[in-house]
């Protein structure tokens, strides 16, 4: 930054010298007047007797000389640039044009030279002092200037600096491990292999429970589907005649996220839509178990109440590929985050205001109009 600051006075320096140099080589001495017609002129001889001098050089006699004036010349305001005689002894001046250039042209030359020579100065010691204190610190072996000194303000030890026109030291080479590698996750955080279990069926968010009932029935030959939203009478699962695809053999609700049993008003809505779908058989899984009155209800009709331990038993009926099947199909993916009713896409934990618990939401709640979904238990 010094540097840069001696570079721009000098050029300042030699900017004021060529102009001093150059209003002293052509800057003459000059009288200001003021005409009877109220006109300012300026002119290099003293002013006439019927004019008005306003202004004269020092030590100038105000007497006006014989001899003829030479061209004088008209200013405004207060201010007169004089320039070269254009005629000397009455007779024109044949240099006036080229004195001008020839002054001119050598002022601004002289302060580009200035300039550049000073610019070259400066570089040179800049390189200088750099290239000796370098070769100073390599001859003599002496430590950086930050790195000499043994503690830091706090009193702490400062780290050393390392110079910055050193090569770097190479890292020292860390020792290969014996024995066998080891993985960097610890043995306990892997995770445990998934079986089918109580537990298990219970994590499964409300869509992928349905999905466990529809692939049961396909895995016992009975063509099955989801009756998707807006079923009538709050079927779940269409199941269909397995030796006549169009015609259904049994409907199925599916009632996994509450935590209270199934009472008896949504059983007589299952058994209602039996007789809508002209369905044989009418299966309702509920994994918190049925009211008494619910079960007293469906005593002696076409009307299967499964509670989860009953679906877990029918689960661990079928063979062992199919067992297999059936759970890879399940567990695909995020099996335990709530899907959106309406729009079909996963629902994210809302955090409750006012004290009130956290809850699943839609991220399209506004288009979709989905409900929230209350945490499990």
């Amino acid at each position: 930054m010094s540097n840069c600051l001696n570079a721009v006075l000098l050029v300042a320096l030699a900017v004021l010298a060529q102009q001093a140099a150059f209003a002293q080589g052509t800057q003459r001495p000059f009288w200001v007047c003021v005409g009877a017609d109220g006109a300012r002129k300026a002119q290099d001889r003293a002013c006439d007797v019927q004019d008005q001098t306003i202004s004269a050089p020092r030590g100038a006699v105000s007497t006006p000389p014989s001899v003829q004036p030479a061209a004088a010349i008209k200013v405004d305001g207060n201010f007169a640039a004089a320039q070269a005689p254009s005629s000397v002894d009455g007779r024109p001046n044949p240099f006036k044009p080229i004195m001008d250039v020839a002054v001119k042209g050598f002022g601004v030359t002289a302060v580009i030279l200035l300039a550049i020579g000073a610019i070259k100065v400066l570089v040179i010691k800049a390189t200088t002092r750099k290239q000796g204190g370098r070769s100073n610190r390599r001859s003599s072996g002496q430590p950086n200037r930050r790195a000499s000194n043994p503690s830091s303000r706090n009193g702490e030890a400062a780290s050393p600096v390392r110079d910055p026109y050193e090569s770097e030291p190479d890292a020292p080479s860390r020792p290969a491990p014996s024995g066998p590698a080891r993985s960097e996750q610890p043995a306990d955080a892997a995770q445990a292999p998934l079986t089918w279990n109580i537990a298990l069926i219970r994590e499964l968010e409300w869509k992928r429970f349905e999905e466990l009932c529809m692939q049961f029935w396909n895995c016992k030959g009975y063509p099955a589907r989801l009756s998707g939203p807006g079923a009538d009478g709050g079927v779940d699962v269409l199941i269909a005649d397995r030796r006549d695809p169009g015609k259904i053999f049994a409907v199925a609700q599916c009632k996994s996220w509450s935590s209270k049993p199934v009472g008896v008003e949504s059983v007589r809505a299952l058994w209602g839509a039996k007789d809508h779908f002209k369905a044989n058989l009418a299966l309702f899984y509920g994994l918190s178990g049925f009211t008494p009155d619910a079960r007293a209800f469906a005593e002696g009709k076409h009307l299967k109440l499964i509670s989860g331990e009953e679906l877990l038993q029918q689960i661990m009926a079928l063979t062992a590929p199919e067992q297999a099947e059936l759970l890879a199909t399940i567990t695909r993916g995020d099996y335990t985050t709530p899907t959106c009713p309406a729009c079909d896409i996963k629902m994210h934990r809302r955090t409750g205001k006012d004290g009130k618990p956290d809850f699943w939401g839609c991220n399209n709640f506004r288009r979709c109009g989905s409900k929230p979904i209350p945490l499990r238990g």
